[in-house]
């Protein structure tokens, strides 16, 4: 998986491309990506799955502590545009019940507001 960052007004957008899936990566990539930017002082970030391609029960353990570790520090963690199969997944686990999803990023924007 490759994670990109970039920056619109104060929220940190991470664009996610590949998978995020055990076999692939042993480490916790995309939490690791997470802490790196509240580190840096954002508390708002939207994880933009337009490029993703799978996720396994690792990526949504991934999710779920980023998701956990943004909350306790006071944050907020969206995502957005999310492709089908991967939104599945998310209703399958009650995750787009816990996190919020948008079907584009400048609804998301908007929801940080």
């Amino acid at each position: 998986m490759e994670i990109t960052v970039r920056e619109k007004d104060d929220v940190a957008i991470l664009d996610l491309k590949g998978e995020i899936r055990l076999s692939e990566h042993p480490e916790p990539i995309l939490r690791d990506h997470v802490k790196r930017e509240m580190d840096k002082g954002k508390r708002k970030l939207l994880l933009n799955f337009a490029d993703l391609e799978f996720i396994d029960s690792s990526g949504i353990g991934e999710l779920v502590s980023s998701y956990v570790s943004v909350k306790n520090a006071g944050g907020k963690l969206r995502i957005a545009r999310v492709p089908d199969k991967i939104m599945l997944i998310l209703k399958y686990t009650s995750l787009g019940n816990i996190i919020e999803v948008f079907d584009d990023e400048a609804s998301a924007l908007e929801d940080f507001s």
